[in-house]
């Protein structure tokens, strides 16, 4: 049974080098954590969460719900983020909602009635790109673009790039670009998760798993071991 999903909200973002948290508490009220941690998120996140729920005078079996982001973004940092909202909600019986980046771009962008193309950066030199218009978008037409690529979509079509400034490199361009509108935190993926609680969209846990898209460098060492 889903407990009352209103009143006391857990968000965990590790995608990236930060730790994003967030807890509103008492239907009305949030506290946010934004801490730089490197390749730290697994030492430090249990810690973190404690806090935070110290911090409203919580304690982990009040959470109503836990809401995390699901990538694209670091391996690692993506596993240990849900593994976290797994085993709380295993432990308490608590329903997770899961939430990538494109929703939050949709999100973020939802006043644009224009195609605009969402990159997320993938690694050096490399991203990922989808189009969405109107909140709309296929999460199987993602397509993984190189610089070339990237400069050649972006000097033809409205943007919008997660963590990257292009001004710079093609000063001499007009660019149509969002960039700036995607800035999010925990708070933004409370709001986007409280819609889908109230729509009913719980994730299983057992078969929840980060946004990828791509193999890991371990994932394709490993099937290449086996392969040989």
């Amino acid at each position: 049974m889903i407990k009352n999903i209103q009143n006391n909200i857990l968000a965990i973002d590790s995608s990236t080098n930060r730790l994003f948290l967030g807890l509103m508490y008492e239907g009305d009220k949030l506290v946010k954590s934004d801490e730089l941690v490197e390749q730290s998120h697994g030492e430090l996140i249990i810690r973190k969460i404690i806090d935070l729920l110290n911090s409203a005078n919580l304690k982990i079996s009040s959470i109503d719900a836990i809401i995390v982001q699901t990538g694209p973004g670091s391996f690692t940092g993506l596993r240990i983020g849900i593994a976290a909202a797994k085993g709380f909600a295993v432990a308490f019986n608590i329903p997770i909602v899961a939430i990538n980046l494109f929703e939050i771009a949709a999100y973020k962008l939802k006043n644009h009635d224009n195609s605009i193309n969402v990159i997320v950066p993938l690694k050096k030199d490399q991203y990922f790109s989808l189009s969405l218009k109107i909140q709309q978008y296929d999460i199987d037409k993602i397509k993984t673009i190189n610089n070339h690529q990237l400069f050649d979509i972006v000097r033809k079509e409205p943007f919008a790039i997660f963590g990257v400034t292009l001004e710079n490199d093609l000063s001499d361009v007009s660019l149509i670009n969002y960039s700036h509108e995607l800035n999010y935190d925990s708070s933004d993926l409370i709001s986007l998760g409280l819609s889908k609680l109230n729509e009913g969209k719980i994730e299983d846990i057992i078969n929840l798993e980060p946004l990828y898209i791509q193999k890991s460098q371990a994932e394709i060492n490993f099937e290449g071991k086996k392969n040989k």
